[in-house]
């Protein structure tokens, strides 16, 4: 015979039922404010757009600059999109590693001249660098994951400074450990919110009239890619003192690459005795 669950079981499953039922409520909060925000504005602008175009007085200035609004708001959909798609792939546990030879210095590179231009389009006072400390061998690394992982922390920094430095920096260790860090002279975080930061969906202000874009997803995606790549994401930051989130992951290297570097290695230690 079933053994019937005791009332102080039933008690235990009933409670459990209902913080599931509140978390779930205060997801789909999260979700409406932040998600609503990010469809309405890129909507907005094409939907002006498009009703502009069909002015056949416009020039043909006029008319690429609209043209302009509609693709860069579409594509600001697309990425939306996407981001949703991975973090669902994600939850379901189906998303998988793949690794191939990435040049992680000539990533390094494009991602600043790419985010240095998106500073001048926002006519924002800040001034953004990188540092380089490493050799640069090719590595074998999931490389479109590692570059949306420092996209979406630039995103972040841009979006959360209103005025300063933002500073880019990697190395690749010994350990066969690629470090990256995006530090940034903003508003900073307090230590009560720096974990909630890593939730879907999730802000420090989640308000419908929050003043900074976004969608909440960006910072999860990426402590989860870290998470798939077996690395980590942790972060440093005080309110008024700006924010250093620190990314590290393993990396492997192409065994004829890793050769010459061990060669190189033993020659140095050779000279080392020497001297």
């Amino acid at each position: 015979m079933e053994k019937r669950p005791t009332y102080c079981e039933l008690e235990e499953q009933l409670a459990e039922a209902l913080r599931r039922a509140e978390g779930a409520e205060e997801l789909k909060n999260s979700f409406l404010a932040n998600i609503s925000h990010e469809i309405r504005t890129p909507m907005n602008a094409i939907i002006g757009a498009s009703d502009i175009l069909r002015d056949e007085s416009l020039t043909n200035e006029e008319r690429n600059e609209f043209a302009s609004i509609l693709n860069i708001s579409s594509r600001s959909l697309l990425d939306l999109l996407n981001r949703i798609i991975d973090l669902s792939q994600l939850d379901s546990g189906i998303m998988r590693l793949n690794e191939s030879e990435f040049d992680l210095e000539t990533v390094i590179i494009r991602l600043y001249t790419i985010y240095e231009d998106k500073i001048k389009v926002l006519e924002k006072d800040i001034t953004i660098d990188y540092q380089i400390n490493c050799i640069n061998p090719n590595i074998i690394i999931d490389g479109e994951k590692l570059e949306k992982s420092i996209s979406y922390l630039l995103d972040n920094a841009i979006n959360f400074t209103q005025k300063g430095e933002i500073l880019l920096s990697c190395s690749l260790q010994d350990d066969q450990k690629i470090k990256i860090f995006v530090k940034d002279t903003g508003a900073g975080i307090c230590e009560k919110q720096q974990q909630s930061i890593f939730k879907r969906f999730n802000q420090v202000d989640n308000s419908y009239t929050r003043k900074q874009s976004g969608a909440g997803i960006g910072l999860s995606l990426c402590s989860r890619y870290m998470k798939l790549m077996k690395g980590y994401l942790k972060l440093e930051s005080e309110i008024g003192k700006g924010s250093t989130f620190h990314l590290t992951v393993p990396t492997k290297y192409k065994s004829e690459e890793l050769g010459v570097m061990e060669a190189n290695s033993e020659l140095q230690n050779k000279n080392t005795l020497v001297k």
